[in-house]
């Protein structure tokens, strides 16, 4: 029987440690990236284009400086980026593409079956509270008087 590559690349290089500042220092970083990421999109809720930008520039950004955290992390504890699949390749690029459609085809699929169960359409605008409790109920009642 042939014998199998290691895969794991801690069990590759024992030699390799994690400082545990590291890992803090990672988790506040990642905490504060999602806690702006949420203030962003709270800052900006209009359905216009301009805070749409906004928050997906916010986003990218906060991204990008958790992807670069992560990296001179893994390098300060002598850790490869192979070892959290972080390294840029064509392999990763495609795995991101097919996450992102996979993603959008889920979306595309749970709406399609939510609409066939309680059709439904796309306004302009807000919504208050109180229209959407009507709006509710009276899907509902539409729903039960139909079974």
């Amino acid at each position: 029987m042939p014998k199998l590559p290691l895969t794991n690349y801690f069990l590759k290089q024992p030699h390799s440690t994690l400082n545990v500042a590291s890992l803090g220092i990672f988790l506040l970083v990642a905490s504060a990236a999602w806690g702006l990421n949420v203030v962003g999109q709270m800052a900006f809720p209009s359905l216009n284009w301009v805070p749409f930008l906004v928050r997906s520039a916010l986003t990218v950004i906060l991204d990008v400086l958790v992807l670069v955290l992560s990296v001179f992390l893994l390098k300060q504890n002598r850790i490869p980026t192979e070892a959290l699949g972080l390294p840029l390749s064509k392999t990763n690029l495609l795995n991101l593409l097919s996450g992102i459609l996979i993603a959008t085809a889920s979306l595309a699929m749970i709406q399609a079956l939510l609409y066939t169960r309680a059709p439904f359409h796309f306004d302009r605008g807000t919504l208050h509270v109180t229209d959407l409790l009507k709006e509710a109920a009276l899907t509902s009642l539409e729903i039960r008087w139909k079974s």
